[in-house]
């Protein structure tokens, strides 16, 4: 591959348009719109794919999740989902990338299977998300384990560069009750034809598909049967489906990434309950262990989600959260044998993980319970406290009270919602009708006018901080351009004052804004 300029593009890999199969004719209509027609199932295997070839990739996202999964494997074989572009790391991840600043493949067009749903407070671990960047892009030999406490963000960690790399992806969450069809497939019938639907691994280690990472989360707490078919992907070795007999060869950009509580070896602390891996399995994978983010890391967090909590009460919340994270890090260092972190004096060791899933559902207590009195205490029970393990409760308790002493008792510390004021730059109304309303209370007079004509509506009131006459608009295009939705507003509004203790005063106004003063118009009187 050549990397001399960032919009240089490539194809990972040639397709193969060998697939014969009826997927749904697409068709853009004069209104922009796609729509789907089935087309006869005698066509040849070129026409068919030429009918998806024809189309752009903004349009094949379109329709993609109203096609059949076979449809798809017809639209994954398609080059344009293979073409990349050449990208600075520190363009896409910005300051959390601490690797070389040497260019990286990003794929062109973004398929509908790359993740969208990406949380705007993630941050993630920079070390780590060299380790998944350069696993993603360069070459495989081991595939990748990600392991650690629960909600340390190992799940996230693939989805979020999948999305900023526009890799495709699937994922699925496995359980002792998960069956083999749930990862390779089973059989089907559809319009009378029995036919064996693809299921996870054969779709995503295709040759002929566009290239996909593929995300086994739980993967300790999976079944030995369903755990056995991962053995050949995660060599890259061809992967034959049982049912079939069919062997599925791998796309040169396939990746595997397992998600667990552990690195196969079993959980010794009795935390997780959880299963030691194959051996033969365990060793496919190069192991990078999850921790929970620092507590700088955590304020950010917090700060973003919850903006309007003060730093009174954000600030021994994180506190609180380092010694909790450091009382669970002494339970990995004592099964290791490694000297423990002291904290507050004692070499606490807990089983509680305070992971951001609990911080942040704490938060969210306190936010809901605005004005309600409900104290940190009592959120802080709710969110983390009843639900810790019944060793640690107590100590966790006297953390949280040696974080926060008497405020412990107290709501939470919440800036106050500022109330906006709307304005608009002036526009001339000499010629506007204004009805008036005033409010008079304690001596102090306000003023509030409404009006409208082609150009949507005109307000003038009484600023509340300033005391000056203030002039808002709103066009008609927010309106919709329709007249009754905007006499339906003005009404509206003209009663909500009144409810506010506002006298409609009869009569046509006009207001001058070089005097500041609001005149009437005796002639319309």
């Amino acid at each position: 591959m050549t990397q001399s300029t960032a919009a240089a593009t490539q194809q990972l890999e040639p397709v193969n348009e060998q697939v014969s199969q009826s997927p749904k004719e697409v068709e853009v209509n004069q209104a922009g719109t796609v729509q789907a027609t089935q087309i006869e199932a005698n066509e040849t295997t070129t026409k068919v794919v030429s009918i998806f070839a024809s189309k752009s990739p903004e349009q094949l996202s379109e329709i993609y999740f109203s096609l059949s999964k076979r449809e798809q494997r017809i639209v994954d074989t398609l080059p344009c989902w293979r073409e990349v572009i050449w990208v600075k790391p520190k363009d896409v991840f910005g300051d959390h990338w601490v690797g070389p600043n040497k260019s990286i493949p990003k794929r062109r067009h973004r398929h509908p299977t790359c993740p969208n749903d990406i949380p705007a407070t993630y941050q993630p671990d920079s070390d780590l998300l060299v380790d998944m960047v350069f696993y993603a892009i360069g070459d495989r030999h081991l595939s990748m384990g990600i392991y650690g406490d629960t909600g340390t963000g190992k799940t996230e960690l693939p989805r979020y560069v999948c999305n900023l790399l526009n890799i495709p992806m699937l994922s699925v969450s496995l359980t002792k009750s998960s069956r083999e069809d749930k990862v390779t497939g089973t059989y089907l019938i559809e319009n009378g034809e029995t036919f064996f639907d693809w299921s996870l691994i054969p779709i995503a280690y295709d040759s002929n598909g566009p290239g996909y990472m593929l995300v086994i989360n739980e993967i300790d707490k999976g079944c030995d049967s369903v755990i056995a078919k991962l053995h050949d992907i995660a060599d890259y070795k061809p992967f034959t489906i049982d049912d079939t007999a069919e062997e599925v060869l791998p796309h040169k950009q396939f990746r595997l990434v397992v998600t667990g509580q552990t690195a196969g070896s079993g959980d010794p602390r009795g935390l997780y309950k959880v299963e030691p891996l194959d051996r033969a399995f365990v060793a496919r994978f190069f192991w990078v262990r999850a921790k929970y983010p620092s507590k700088t890391v955590m304020r950010t967090i917090l700060e973003l989600e919850f903006p309007r909590l003060l730093p009174a009460t954000l600030k021994p919340m994180c506190d609180y959260y380092e010694l909790c994270v450091n009382a669970l890090e002494n339970s990995h260092l004592d099964i290791e044998g490694e000297d423990l972190i002291d904290i507050n004096g004692e070499q606490l060791i807990f089983s509680t993980p305070t992971s951001i899933r609990l911080m942040k559902g704490w938060g969210d207590l306190m936010m809901k319970y605005e004005g309600a009195e409900r104290s940190i205490q009592k959120v802080y029970a709710m969110s983390i406290g009843h639900s810790a393990a019944p060793d640690d409760k107590r100590a966790m308790q006297i953390l949280l009270e040696s974080c926060f002493g008497d405020l412990v008792e107290q709501p939470a510390a919440i800036k106050p919602v500022e109330p906006e004021y709307p304005s608009s730059d002036p526009q001339d109304i000499t010629d506007v009708d204004l009805g008036l309303f005033l409010h008079v209370e304690n001596g102090e007079r306000k003023i509030w006018l409404i009006g409208a004509d082609e150009r949507g509506s005109h307000t003038l009131y009484t600023h509340p901080l300033t005391n000056k006459t203030t002039y808002y608009h709103k066009p008609m295009s927010e309106f919709k351009n329709d007249i009754t939705t905007l006499q339906n507003y003005i009404r509206s509004k003209a009663e909500e004052k009144v409810l506010k203790g506002y006298i409609h005063k009869p009569g046509t106004f006009h207001y001058d804004y070089k005097k500041d003063s609001v005149l009437q118009d005796v002639k319309k009187q």
